[in-house]
């Protein structure tokens, strides 16, 4: 469920939370840039146990000041 690679921009989509009610556990991680030490901190903290998210249902959404990505990779609109 979880992708953590960081490409280029694919396409636009219109986010919602509603898609991953019931469904899953939302973690959304907020930060100035993708460079933030913190942020990269969490996130490599995150990237150690792939399968223990996918077990639990967890989904990260990484916000950054200008844009965001969803579980997908596919930067947030909304």
């Amino acid at each position: 469920i979880l992708t953590f690679l960081f490409s280029q921009m694919a396409r636009s989509q219109f986010f919602d939370l509603k898609n991953h009610q019931w469904k899953h556990r939302v973690i959304l991680l907020f930060t100035p840039d993708e460079k933030n030490a913190n942020f990269q901190k969490q996130l490599k903290s995150l990237q150690t146990d792939p399968k223990g998210l996918a077990e639990r249902d967890l989904v990260v959404i990484r916000v950054f000041a200008e844009t965001g990505f969803d579980e997908k990779n596919q930067p947030l609109t909304q």
